[in-house]
């Protein structure tokens, strides 16, 4: 049991009002702050070298990196450049981000690197709380899984995600074990893997029934508690992300606190995961694997 288990707080349940006068940093600017940072690490550019180029300070970046100042397009293009990214398509891919209008606050992401994005957010967790309703998460997903998924939906996009290092906790939906996307091989695969990180204390999982309830949203829906102290919702469907920032709508702690009154405990959801892991095992045993 985690920590935040143990205490009886959820992170999806949770809603963190800014102090009076200190409005939150919106979704862009923590999402494309999260999204720099991952890119100057994958470019090996520190943080001073960066200021540099820009001829400001390094805090103007590592702050722009947090969200707590904005960032001017023109240093936020400069920086891209100084990464490596200054093709026309990373030019306008980010450009197109920067002045999407958020709305009321939920901003989508539908550019063509918006799952380096999501790995970008993901990356800099601490912790996720993921509430999926009939599909395994992508950042959870195995590799053949994943592929499979992209197969039998016709979905462009990345595969697979990188694990992050933050504790994920998981509410899933018990249908998941029973779909057959890729053939009971590649479902054996997947629940085993499930159980795998369930077992090593990487997820908690929590399984729970099959119910139409109309605060159980749709899709896949993420708390992430990032390293900077933010938190960040994002929601996932159609194989796209959007993004909000603190005050979440009310159903999002109504629906956290509504899985967690339903779902199985981490120990019967992992005996579980094992049962449908073997009864695909002999499934694929008996017909060959085939699909």
């Amino acid at each position: 049991m985690s920590k935040r288990e143990e205490d009886g707080v959820h992170a999806i349940a949770s809603v963190v009002q800014p102090p009076p006068g200190s409005p939150p940093p919106s979704p862009m600017a923590v999402v494309l702050g999260a999204y720099l940072r991952h890119l100057r690490l994958q470019a090996g550019v520190s943080a001073q070298r960066a200021g540099r180029h820009l001829d400001r300070s390094t805090s103007t970046v590592t702050r722009g990196e947090r969200a707590e100042v904005p960032l001017r397009e023109r240093d936020v293009i400069a920086l891209l450049k100084l990464y490596g990214r200054g093709a026309r398509e990373d030019l306008e891919d980010v450009r197109d981000f920067m002045r999407r209008p958020e709305g009321t606050g939920r901003l989508p992401d539908n550019g063509p690197y918006q799952y380096q994005r999501v790995e970008a957010v993901e990356a800099l967790a601490s912790g996720i709380t993921v509430m999926s309703v009939g599909s395994v998460p992508p950042v959870l997903r195995a590799p053949a899984f994943a592929a499979a998924i992209v197969e039998d939906t016709g979905l462009v996009g990345a595969p697979t995600r990188p694990l992050p290092e933050a504790r994920i906790e998981l509410f899933m939906e018990e249908s998941v074990l029973e779909r057959g996307w890729g053939g009971p091989a590649v479902m054996a695969a997947q629940l085993t893997y499930f159980a795998r990180l369930t077992e090593s204390g990487v997820i908690s999982c929590r399984l729970h029934p099959v119910e139409v309830n109309p605060i159980t949203p749709r899709g896949i829906v993420s708390e992430l508690v990032l390293t900077t102290g933010q938190r960040l919702l994002m929601e996932e469907s159609a194989g796209s992300p959007s993004y909000r920032t603190p005050p979440f709508p009310a159903w999002v702690g109504a629906a956290g606190n509504y899985m967690d009154a339903v779902a199985l405990s981490p120990a019967d959801s992992l005996t579980a995961l094992k049962v449908a892991a073997e009864r695909n095992v002999e499934k694929a045993a008996a017909d060959g694997g085939a699909r």
